[in-house]
């Protein structure tokens, strides 16, 4: 009984809904993370670098 009352608790269905957007935001952050190792130096920075070794 207490199972049920625990499911049709208000509270029940924000904590689940906070729990899915932090773990959207770890998702989104340790694609973040994995993309910098990856690739540590971003695009724009290496096209900076690139023109910097074409000039004399």
């Amino acid at each position: 009984m207490r199972l049920i009352f625990w499911i049709l608790h208000p509270g029940l269905a924000r904590d689940v809904e906070r729990f899915k957007q932090a773990l959207r935001y770890d998702i989104e952050t340790s694609n973040q993370i994995t993309s910098i190792l990856r690739d540590p130096v971003p695009p724009h920075r290496r096209r900076q670098l690139a023109d910097r070794r074409r000039q004399p």
